[in-house]
């Protein structure tokens, strides 16, 4: 079991290094993932910088590959096993995003991110009943978690602008900053169901990202520069308590 479901694992994760190689240096279509967001400029797109965390992510996927099949009290933990075809059903989803973003088919790279967000929720609920049994199961799929929720708001987003919608008649940043209000109640309720501080912390990352993009920009952006620095501050903190009460709780229960 462990020799298959790991073979599987690494060869989907190659494939997926490779294809995201490969759609950054020698372009699909003809343009990179950051040259598609240019082209429907918003205000819930993270700054440039921010997108290096995918670096970050790709090396935690990597850890788990390597590390997540390795034998705890004698047995590979049946939760492993359990999401090992989903996340190479992770890797397909990924490649076929690309794809469909950098082809600008943008209804259906919503469509196929929102798949991938729900694959990595079940995910992400199936290790929690591991615990704190090894940072390489819980870390890369929490943090994996977060960034693609930020990326699901911004590309249903973008879809939005690019079939000229006019938002009930809204401004962008009232909008921007409603759907800012939205990622932290549901940060709020992932820190409250699993206290996944990891997923928080990539959420401030993103937020911190769409506030150094928009503070120099102009009066028109205010509410989601505010609203950015009140989602980092209250994640934060809410970390922070969700942290002191999780490690009380193994404290107490050792």
């Amino acid at each position: 079991m462990k020799s298959y479901l790991s073979r599987i694992n690494l060869l989907s994760y190659i494939v997926l290094i490779v294809v995201n190689l490969i759609a950054l240096e020698l372009p699909f279509f003809g343009r990179t993932p950051g040259d598609v967001s240019d082209l429907y400029t918003n205000m819930l797109t993270p700054a440039n910088f921010s997108f290096k965390i995918w670096s970050v992510l790709y090396i935690l996927l990597g850890a788990f590959v390597l590390y997540g099949y390795k034998k705890i009290d004698g047995k590979i933990p049946k939760e492993v096993n359990a999401i090992a075809w989903l996340f190479t059903l992770t890797c397909l989803l990924n490649v076929c995003w690309l794809l469909t973003w950098q082809s600008l088919n943008i209804g259906w790279a919503s469509i196929i991110i929102f798949i991938f967000w729900i694959i990595l929720i079940v995910i992400n609920y199936r290790l929690t009943k591991l615990g704190n049994a090894r940072w390489y199961y819980r870390i890369p799929f929490g943090a994996y978690l977060g960034w693609i929720s930020i990326a699901s708001l911004a590309n249903y987003n973008v879809y939005l602008i690019a079939h000229d919608f006019a938002f009930f008649g809204l401004s962008e940043a009232v909008v921007t900053a409603w759907l800012i209000g939205l990622g932290i109640c549901g940060t709020l309720l992932v820190l409250w169901l699993n206290g996944d501080i990891w997923f928080t912390s990539v959420l401030i990352w993103a937020f911190f990202g769409i506030y150094i993009k928009n503070k120099d920009a102009l009066d028109s952006s205010t509410a989601v520069v505010n609203m950015s620095l009140l989602a980092m501050i209250i994640l934060a903190v809410a970390g922070v308590i969700s942290y002191v009460i999780r490690r009380k709780r193994i404290t107490s229960a050792q």
